[in-house]
C-alpha cells in the first residue's frame, strides 16, 4: 500500500482515504461488526449512566426541597408558642400591637398562614382540632369559639386551631355519646 490508499467500509460501501501506517492495518467484516457491537454497547451504557444521572441529580435537588421544608417547619412549629404570647399581648398593649404587625409580617414572607376560623363556620377536621363540643338539635358540626389559632405553611398544618364546637345530637351527630356542657 502507499502513503495514501482507499480503505472500503463494510457496512456503508463507502471508502476512506488514510494515511501512513493506519492503511497497512487489515480489518475482516467480522472484526468491523465486533469494533461497531462494542461502540455500540458503550455508548448505550454511556447513555443509560447520563439518564441515571440526570435522575439522580433531580431526586437530590426534590429531596433537599423536601428536608429544607421540613428543617422550616419545624422551626415555624417552636416559634408558635412565641406568635401566640404576642397575640394574646397585643390585646392590652400598644407596643405589643406593634410587635404583633412585625410577626405577621415575618409569617407572611416565609407564606405561613393563620388558621382562625369565625363562630358559625363549619367545622374542619383536617385545619382544626375540637376541644370540646356541645350538643344542639339539628345544627351541622360548626366552629362554637375559636382557643387559639393554627397556622399551615402551603399543604402542610404546623398546628391545627383549636375550637370549641357545637354538634347535631342524634346518629349522624358529632356530639352522641360525648360528654356535653349542657347536661
Amino acid at each position: 500500500m502507499s502513503d495514501a490508499d482507499q480503505i472500503l467500509e463494510p457496512d456503508t460501501g463507502h471508502s476512506t482515504t488514510v494515511q501512513g501506517d493506519v492503511a497497512d492495518a487489515e480489518i475482516t467484516r467480522g472484526e468491523w461488526e465486533t469494533t461497531r457491537s462494542e461502540r455500540d454497547s458503550y455508548l448505550d451504557s454511556l447513555q443509560r449512566t447520563q439518564a441515571e444521572f440526570a435522575n439522580y441529580r433531580k431526586r437530590v435537588s426534590r429531596d433537599q426541597t423536601v428536608a429544607g421544608a421540613r428543617a422550616r417547619n419545624g422551626v415555624w412549629q417552636r416559634i408558635l408558642p412565641l406568635i401566640d404570647a404576642i397575640d394574646s399581648a397585643r390585646r392590652h398593649d400598644d407596643a405589643a400591637r406593634l410587635l404583633w404587625n412585625v410577626a405577621l409580617d415575618v409569617l407572611a414572607r416565609d407564606d405561613i398562614e393563620r388558621i382562625a376560623p369565625e363562630p358559625g363556620d363549619r367545622f374542619d377536621p383536617k385545619t382544626q382540632h375540637a376541644l370540646t363540643s356541645t350538643a344542639t338539635p339539628g345544627s351541622d358540626v360548626v366552629v362554637a369559639t375559636l382557643i387559639r389559632p393554627g397556622y399551615r405553611h402551603g399543604d402542610q398544618i404546623l398546628r391545627p386551631a383549636d375550637v370549641d364546637v357545637t354538634a347535631r345530637t342524634g346518629p349522624a351527630g358529632f356530639g352522641e355519646g360525648a360528654d356535653s356542657e349542657e347536661d
